[in-house]
């Protein structure tokens, strides 16, 4: 399978070895010790190992229970995909503003949604070897890298700031950087290529221009931190063998987020309201991410502050299930337990386990089936 729109897509592609010999002074794929990585390796992997999500874990586990549960809504989501045009910011999804769609702003609605496509139909492919799932990945990523049908990577709402990037940039860097790991063994060598060229134009390389304008958001520690660089050290981790920056988006990443996990406090809370807790899920994605690359040592998940978080999101929680409205919240927000799969499966705290059980709703989502 090879991208639509060929002719400007060669140009593209061609511009792009041009760019990264550039700031690179080598060509697309860089030497790496890294580079004879075995893929997939980013929240689940091939062969079995202690602590680990592994290809084998996942069909035995989807066998029953809610991990059953999940994998049939991915699955009906993959069957429904098939066939159908990628989205674009053009396109209504559930709880989108009609006025963004109207504008072709790539809001966060519809960053999410094509992101959770390439991530459903890719773990999808993995699973089952099925060529649709996989051609419904690839057509969403070849979407997303193409100008003509997704202009920008950065919301309309940011522009302001003055940065090539923003918190969309971010996202879908992730999700694309994740997709390729995942369907990497199927790709030939012209579609890996389409892809590391698509991320180094539209993600790396406005990252790197906004590092170099020293952004608030580096310095800042909050979920833009998180999201952006987070998000782009994740697809950092995907490309380690592939792109000459990858090391280097994985250590800055590292640091970024480790430095982030002070904004909690001694006991685990949150220095923002209840309901706003729940961005905890982006270390918790982050770092579980980090454990599967580095493939050895102590899952970080399980230490401080994240089990404490936990905790203190358990204390939080009023019946029937619902945050404590305190600060920038609503009544009746449902706590969000997905992540906390997480922290549970990390720490085996049953406290935690019993928490997620008690309020886990079984959605279409490949991260909540890998941490379960």
């Amino acid at each position: 399978m090879i991208p639509r729109y060929l002719d400007r897509r060669e140009a593209l592609y061609r511009l792009g070895l041009l760019s990264l010999a550039g700031f690179a002074g080598c060509g697309i794929v860089s030497k790496s010790k890294h580079s004879a990585r075995v893929r997939p390796h980013l929240y689940i992997r091939k062969e079995r190992k202690e602590g680990l999500c592994s290809m084998d874990g996942v069909l035995e586990s989807i066998k029953s229970g809610m991990p059953r549960e999940i994998w049939e809504l991915i699955k009906k989501e993959c069957v429904g995909e098939i066939g159908l045009e990628p989205l674009t910011p053009r396109l209504s999804v559930p709880k989108r503003s009609p006025s963004h769609a109207k504008q072709n702003n790539p809001d966060y609605y519809i960053c999410r949604a094509a992101g959770q496509r390439i991530l459903r139909n890719a773990l999808a492919f993995l699973l089952t070897e099925k060529g649709a799932y996989r051609a419904t990945a690839l057509e969403q990523i070849w979407a997303l890298i193409d100008e003509s049908v997704w202009p920008d990577w950065i919301d309309r709402a940011h522009l302001k700031f003055g940065l090539p990037v923003d918190l969309r940039t971010g996202m879908l860097s992730q999700d694309i950087g994740i997709g390729f790991d995942w369907l990497y063994t199927s790709l030939s060598d012209e579609e890996r290529k389409w892809i590391v060229e698509g991320l180094n134009r539209r993600g790396i390389q406005p990252f790197l221009t906004s590092m170099a304008q020293d952004p608030w958001w580096a310095n800042e520690l909050s979920n833009w931190c998180t999201v952006i660089i987070g998000g782009l050290g994740i697809a950092g981790m995907a490309l380690v063998g592939e792109h000459p920056k990858a090391e280097y988006l994985v250590e800055l990443s590292l640091e970024k987020m480790t430095d982030y996990l002070s904004i909690y406090g001694s006991e685990g809370e949150f220095n923002e309201s209840v309901a706003y807790s729940n961005a905890t899920r982006i270390p918790v994605n982050y770092f579980m991410a980090h454990h599967y690359h580095v493939g050895s040592g102590q899952n970080l998940i399980a230490r401080k502050p994240f089990p404490e978080t936990g905790e203190w999101t358990i204390y939080s929680v009023l019946p029937p299930g619902r945050y404590a409205a305190f600060g920038d919240g609503w009544v009746g927000a449902e706590p969000m337990v997905s992540y906390m799969t997480a922290i549970a499966a990390a720490s085996r705290d049953p406290v935690l386990q019993g928490f997620a059980l008690r309020y886990l709703k079984a959605e279409p989502n490949p991260l909540l089936l890998l941490s379960f």
